[in-house]
């Protein structure tokens, strides 16, 4: 365990995620007081916690630990190393490999958990992984029987066609509960990254955060987004962790006058109730100026608003199409020529990225 947390937080680790595995700047210590104990120190107060931990992955120390000495462990094993050499600790164990296309996984005969009744696990001798770049095309190939299941959750705009499909008999849907991982938007809140940016002061004030869980619907969100098939919650960590979740956390009832006026009190000059007023009509009198920078998770007629009322080299980033994921016909963009007439800049992006 020591050494799989030095191989992301110490000097030389060379991990992806040793931003994941820092609390205010600093990484997270381990120490073994004996064979069965490891205690981590936080060196500062952590909102994830525990949590944290998610992103550690337990690393052979016999087979990587002079390579992390050495300062080279990004580099150990890629997809060049033979597969006898690629050790875990997991219930499966690599037979095959074709870089973009499939994964095969053979069952660990050395795993190390047991069932309930004694048997060794895993049940399953074989898995195979195939790499479908797109969900979509995930989707088709589930519903036409190419595959057994998916490796992600079902996307609100995906659930229609699910329940269609085991209606007609081609699938099956199993109800589990509430995810143990929260479906969350994040803010960056590194310091040094805009602390030359006094526009970015704002986004550092809880202010602004309590504010925007004052305007969230979450109630609504949960209802029509997942068409009821989501819980609201207030935290990181959802109903669906037993040992974790905490019901009494502090909660922000939707209230959009709170939020203008906390909003206002940051010097954000405006909020848009668009069930109020076209969302053009509310976009310009929010933007008498025009727009220069536009974040959008909508599309449809707020984004066809934003082009309308773009100013000339203005960025647009994109990383969703809320608006259109339960409609049956594509939406239409009336001013979508303006990306051209004003040299607009879009740029999608998802949580991966």
């Amino acid at each position: 365990m020591r050494c799989s947390l030095r191989a992301v937080c110490g000097p030389k680790g060379q991990g992806p995620h040793d931003i994941a595995l820092t609390v205010a700047g600093q990484p997270i210590r381990a120490a073994a007081p004996n064979a069965q104990t490891v205690v981590f120190t936080y060196p500062a107060p952590s909102g994830p916690g525990v949590g944290l931990l998610n992103n550690l992955t337990i690393l052979p120390k016999h087979k990587l630990e002079a390579a992390l000495n050495a300062g080279t462990l990004a580099t150990t094993w890629d997809s060049k190393t033979p597969l006898t050499e690629i050790v875990g600790s997991g219930a499966f164990v690599i037979r095959e490999y074709q870089p973009g296309q499939r994964l095969v996984l053979d069952r660990n005969p050395r795993y190390w958990r047991k069932a309930a009744d004694g048997q060794p696990l895993p049940y399953l001798d074989r898995v195979v992984l195939e790499m479908v770049p797109e969900q979509n095309a995930e989707l088709l190939r589930l519903q036409a029987g190419s595959t057994d299941l998916t490796y992600t959750e079902l996307r609100s705009e995906d659930y229609v066609a699910a329940r269609r499909g085991e209606t007609e008999g081609t699938l099956k849907v199993i109800e589990l509960g509430v995810a143990p991982d929260a479906d969350a938007f994040w803010f960056c809140l590194k310091p040094d990254a805009k602390k030359a940016d006094k526009r970015f002061a704002f986004v550092q004030k809880p202010e602004f955060r309590q504010a925007l869980s004052y305007a969230i619907d979450r109630e609504a969100f949960a209802e029509t987004v997942f068409l009821g098939a989501a819980v609201p919650i207030w935290g990181p960590i959802t109903p669906g962790n037993k040992v974790w979740f905490w019901p009494d956390i502090p909660r922000y009832p939707h209230n959009v006058a709170r939020a203008r006026e906390m909003l206002k009190s940051l010097g954000l000059d405006a909020v848009i109730n668009y069930k109020k007023e076209p969302i053009r009509d509310a976009l310009e009198k929010a933007t008498p100026k025009g727009i220069d920078v536009y974040f959008d998770n909508v599309g449809g007629d707020h984004l066809d608003a934003a082009f309308a009322l773009a100013k000339q080299n203005a960025r647009f980033a994109i990383c969703g199409m809320i608006e259109g994921y339960n409609k049956a016909e594509p939406s239409k963009f009336r001013f979508i020529m303006r990306i051209i007439a004003m040299r607009i800049a879009m740029k999608g992006f998802i949580v991966f990225d």
